[in-house]
């Protein structure tokens, strides 16, 4: 699975002009069909109904179900949802304060939790070096701003 944007014209040209590379070989993705329409879980207890697209690579033959950036790999609730519920867990909510504020399962909730927890050091690692290359020493003051 591949987010890509929510702008499903835009991704559909980009992927028309290769420009949607696959994260294993980095060739190029062509079309591929759609995958089995979804229903996501919004906040208010609406619901998102989505077809995502599929590709599949040209290098290496594998295939790609493109998801849109609101919604996640393998979960029923959007991106904010889950986001929320971190979010008050790191401030210092519980799971069950949590489930009721969103209308969820605490089961559901704590699961979410439990995840992120299990990924806490990999994802702490990731980010740091991404933010390393992004810049060095975040803490030194840029040029001119030296007094």
């Amino acid at each position: 699975m591949l987010t890509v944007g929510n702008d499903e014209a835009e991704v559909e040209r980009r992927l028309s002009e290769g420009r949607l590379e696959c994260p294993v070989c980095a060739a190029p993705l062509r079309g591929w069909g759609h995958g089995r329409v979804r229903v996501i879980r919004l906040a208010g207890g609406t619901g998102w109904r989505a077809r995502p697209r599929r590709a599949i690579c040209a290098g290496c033959g594998t295939t790609h179900v493109l998801l849109p950036a609101g919604m996640l790999a393998r979960r029923a609730d959007s991106a904010a949802v889950i986001g929320a519920a971190l979010a008050g867990a790191a401030a210092g909510l519980g799971h069950r304060t949590l489930a009721a504020r969103l209308g969820r399962a605490a089961s559901t909730v704590r699961g979410w939790l439990r995840r992120l927890a299990s990924r806490a050091e990999p994802l702490r690692s990731a980010f740091t070096a991404l933010a390393c290359a992004l810049d060095a020493d975040p803490l030194l003051p840029g040029p001119g701003l030296l007094t």
